[in-house]
C-alpha cells in the first residue's frame, strides 16, 4: 500500500476515533481541507457511511457558491431540514420557550416565525440567541442518540455560519456530538474563514485534517483500484503527471481515456469535463446548465424550470446521469453534480446572457418551492433584477433582521 493511501487510512481511523469519543459524551469539531477535487468529501462520506448504519442522527449540509453570497446560515439550514420526524421533535424539546418560533426565522417549515419583535425581550435573530438555539437543541438530540453534524464548503458559507461554527468551538461541554466540516485550502488569508481557522486550531476541541495530493505511487494505486489491475506505465505515467495528484482528476483522466483511447491527451479538468459536456443532447445540456446556475440540487419543482415536459426532463437527467455529469441522491430524490468543480466548469463557460436567464429561471422556481428570500436574493441580482433582488432583501430583512442581510 503506498504511503498516500496509509495516510488516508489514517485520517479515517482519526474520524472514527472522534466519532466513538462524541457517542461518550465528549465532543469534537473536525475541519477537513484541501485542494479541490482531492477527496475531502469521499472522507467526509466514508464517516458518514460509518455513522448511519450505527444509528446517530447524521446532519449534513453545502453551502453553494451563489454570486451574492450564501443565504444566512444556509448549509445549518440545509442540515437540518433533513432531519426525521422523531429527530427533529428531539432538538425542537431542547428549545426554551419561544425557540421554536425564533427558529421558524432560519428554517420556515417549523412554523410562523414572531410577526415582531418583543421590546422586553431579546433581540430577534440575534447571533448570541441563536447560536445557543441551535446547541441547545443539538444537545437534546443527542440525549436520544449521537449527532453527525456536516458542514462542506465551509469557503462558500455566509458569515453567521462561520460564527457558529466559533460559537460551538467555544461552548461544546458534554454533548453527544460530532462536527465534521470541509473547505479549500486555496482561501485567501485575508478571508474571514482563513481567521476562523487560526483561531480553532488552536482550541482541544477542534482536530485539523489536511489532505494531500497524491504521490505518482498513489496516482497509480487509485487506478489499478478503479481498473481492477495494475495500469501499463504509460498509462499510469501520463495521469500521475497531467492530474498533479489529484484524485478527482485522476479518475476524470482515466475515464475520458477509457472512452477513448487514442484521443488526444487532456491538458485539464476542463478540457475533460467540457468535452463530456459536449456529447449530451440538447435536453440534457439544458438541465447540466440549470443545475450549474441554481448552485443547489435540483428538485422536481426546479427541474421544471427548465421548461422541458416531464417525461423529456427525466430522460434528459438520465441521460447526464449516465454521462457521469450529475449524480442522483435516492434518500432526498434530488439531482446534483457529481463534484463542485464540474459544476465549477460549467458555469464557468456560461455565457452572460446565459447566466442571466437561467438565475432568473431559478428564482421564480425555488420562490414557487417556498424558498427563503435570502436564498431569491442573489438569484435575483446575478439575473439582473434589481428591483426583485431588493425586495426579496427587504423581505428577508423583515423575517429576519440578520447581521448578514
Amino acid at each position: 500500500m503506498s504511503s498516500d493511501l496509509v495516510e488516508r487510512s489514517r485520517q479515517l481511523a482519526a474520524l472514527t476515533t472522534a466519532l466513538e469519543d462524541a457517542a461518550a459524551g465528549a465532543p469534537s469539531i473536525t475541519l477537513v481541507c484541501g485542494e479541490p477535487g482531492v477527496g475531502k468529501s469521499r472522507l467526509v462520506a466514508a464517516v458518514r457511511d460509518q455513522a448511519g448504519p450505527a444509528d446517530w442522527a447524521v446532519l449534513e449540509g453545502h453551502a453553494v457558491p451563489l454570486e451574492d453570497g450564501e443565504a444566512p446560515y444556509g448549509p445549518v439550514v440545509g442540515a437540518l431540514r433533513d432531519l426525521d420526524a422523531p429527530a427533529r421533535d428531539a432538538l425542537l424539546t431542547g428549545l426554551p420557550e419561544g425557540g421554536v418560533a425564533e427558529l421558524a426565522r432560519i428554517l420556515p417549515e417549523l412554523g410562523p416565525a414572531p410577526a415582531a419583535p418583543d421590546p422586553a425581550g431579546p433581540a430577534p435573530y440575534a447571533p448570541g440567541r441563536l447560536h445557543e438555539l441551535l446547541l441547545a437543541g443539538l444537545r437534546e438530540l443527542g440525549h436520544q442518540r449521537p449527532v453527525l453534524l456536516i458542514l462542506e464548503d465551509l469557503h462558500w458559507a455566509d458569515r453567521s455560519t462561520r460564527d457558529l461554527l466559533g460559537h460551538l468551538a467555544g461552548r461544546l461541554r458534554d454533548e453527544r456530538l460530532a462536527v465534521v466540516a470541509t473547505y479549500r485550502d486555496d482561501v485567501d488569508p485575508a478571508h474571514p474563514l482563513a481567521q476562523l481557522v487560526a483561531e480553532l486550531r488552536r482550541r482541544d476541541t477542534v482536530d485539523w485534517l489536511p489532505l494531500r495530493p497524491l504521490s505518482p505511487a498513489g496516482t497509480r494505486a487509485l487506478i489499478a483500484g478503479v481498473l481492477g489491475e495494475d495500469p501499463p506505465d504509460a498509462l499510469a505515467d501520463e495521469i500521475a503527471t497531467a492530474s498533479d495528484g489529484n484524485p478527482f482528476f485522476a479518475e476524470e483522466l482515466l475515464a475520458a481515456r477509457r472512452a477513448d483511447p487514442d484521443g488526444p491527451a487532456a491538458s485539464s479538468l476542463r478540457d475533460v469535463v467540457l468535452a463530456r459536456c459536449a456529447g449530451l443532447s440538447d435536453d440534457a445540456a439544458a438541465v447540466v446548465r440549470l443545475a450549474a446556475a441554481a448552485a443547489r440540487p435540483l428538485e422536481a419543482e426546479l427541474l421544471a424550470a427548465t421548461g422541458l415536459p416531464e417525461r423529456d426532463a427525466a430522460r434528459a437527467v438520465r441521460e447526464a446521469i449516465t454521462r457521469h455529469v450529475l449524480v442522483c441522491d435516492p434518500d432526498h430524490g434530488t439531482i446534483a453534480f457529481r463534484h463542485a468543480l464540474v459544476r465549477d466548469v460549467v458555469y464557468a463557460d456560461l455565457l452572460a446572457g446565459e447566466r442571466r436567464t437561467l438565475h432568473a429561471a431559478s428564482a421564480r422556481a425555488i420562490a414557487a418551492a417556498g424558498a427563503h428570500p435570502a436564498e431569491l436574493a442573489p438569484h435575483w441580482t446575478a439575473a439582473g433584477e434589481h428591483a426583485a433582488a431588493l425586495a426579496a432583501a427587504v423581505h428577508a430583512g423583515q423575517a429576519a433582521a440578520s447581521p448578514d442581510a
